[in-house]
This record gives structure tokens, C-alpha cells and sequence, in this order.
């Protein structure tokens, strides 16, 4: 726990630019000014707990009105999510990949 401490501190004071994070670690972070996050994965949750999980992550960037940007790398793997995160990225007027509509259609 010291250690995860030490690091979310230099995370919010900005000598450590990057993070790297589980969803365990993920959880209950309040980090003002993040651009960026990338998914390296969706998450493996099922049904809608995988689009709220993956709401909760991307949460971290643009907040308050400030323009931020979420990369997820979604595979096949992934499909049985397409049809709802489209509707997700439509609804939130966000571009949707020609690839990601191409799995619900």
C-alpha cells in the first residue's frame, strides 16, 4: 500500500508522467488532468458490468468540461460488447470505429 501511495503521489504531482493500472488500482483513483487513457484490454466483465467497468475507466480523462482521449484495443474476443458500446459512443456523439460497427452488423 506505501508503495501504491508514493507512486499515486507522483502521478498527481507530475514527475511520473505515465500510469499503469489494474482495475484493482483503478478503483477510487481521483487524478485531475488526464488526457489520456488507453484499455490495453476491454474488460472481461459480462453483460452490462463490462460497459460500466469500461465507463469507469475511461472516466479518469476529460473531466469538467477538459478534452481528453480513450484508446481501447477491442478484438474479437470482445464482440459480444460491440452492439452496446456503439450505442454508448453514439449516444456521447464519439466516432465509432468502421471496424467495431462492422461486429454488429
Amino acid at each position: 500500500q506505501r508503495a501504491r501511495t508514493r507512486i499515486m503521489r507522483c502521478f498527481k504531482d507530475g514527475s511520473v508522467p505515465m500510469l499503469f493500472a489494474t482495475d484493482v488500482a483503478a478503483r477510487g483513483l481521483d487524478v485531475k488532468d488526464v488526457t489520456h487513457v488507453i484499455n490495453f484490454d476491454f474488460p472481461r466483465s459480462k453483460g452490462k458490468a463490462g460497459i460500466e467497468d469500461f465507463v469507469h475507466r475511461i472516466g479518469r480523462t476529460g473531466r469538467a468540461g477538459a478534452k481528453g482521449e480513450a484508446i481501447t484495443f477491442f478484438t474479437k474476443d470482445n464482440r459480444g460488447h460491440a452492439r452496446e458500446l456503439v450505442g454508448l459512443l453514439k449516444r456521447a456523439k464519439q466516432e465509432v470505429p468502421t471496424d467495431l460497427e462492422a461486429m454488429v452488423s
